[in-house]
């Protein structure tokens, strides 16, 4: 368990859990321990006890060290006007760790160079508590 607003594994417990993969042991050992399947989505509980979905793990990208969620950087760059679609993956990086990497594919039109789509990005990550590149 983790503290409320603190992003870990979601893992489910209950009579609703399945038993298995259907023949893949090595699977079924990996996500199911102690009654409960690991889901392998990060997501944190609000203060009322609301469960909310950030990112797989696998997705989550290492930067020097601190956590930063693919699907976050995703929703920044789409929100911006000229932005039809983008994926965020990790990279290798000479700094321990992986270096944030978007492909973007703009709306018929439109344009916007990789400066103007961080500007417009500023102010998501200003209020994250990790770092972005």
């Amino acid at each position: 368990e983790v503290p409320p607003g603190t992003v870990g594994e979601v893992v489910v417990r209950g009579g609703h859990v399945m038993r298995g993969y259907w023949n893949k042991p090595e699977e079924t050992a990996r996500t199911l321990r102690d009654g409960c399947i690991y889901t392998g989505d990060g997501g944190y509980m609000d203060e009322d006890g609301y469960i909310f979905i950030v990112d797989r793990m696998k997705d989550v990208i290492n930067v020097d060290g601190w956590n930063v969620f693919s699907t976050e950087v995703e929703q920044a760059i789409a929100a911006h006007p000229a932005v039809a679609a983008v994926a965020v993956i990790g990279i290798p990086d000479d700094k321990p760790g992986e270096k944030v990497h978007a492909v973007i594919v703009l709306k018929h039109g439109r344009t916007a160079s990789e400066e103007d789509i961080r500007r417009h990005c500023e102010p998501y990550w200003a209020g994250m508590d990790r770092q972005v590149n």
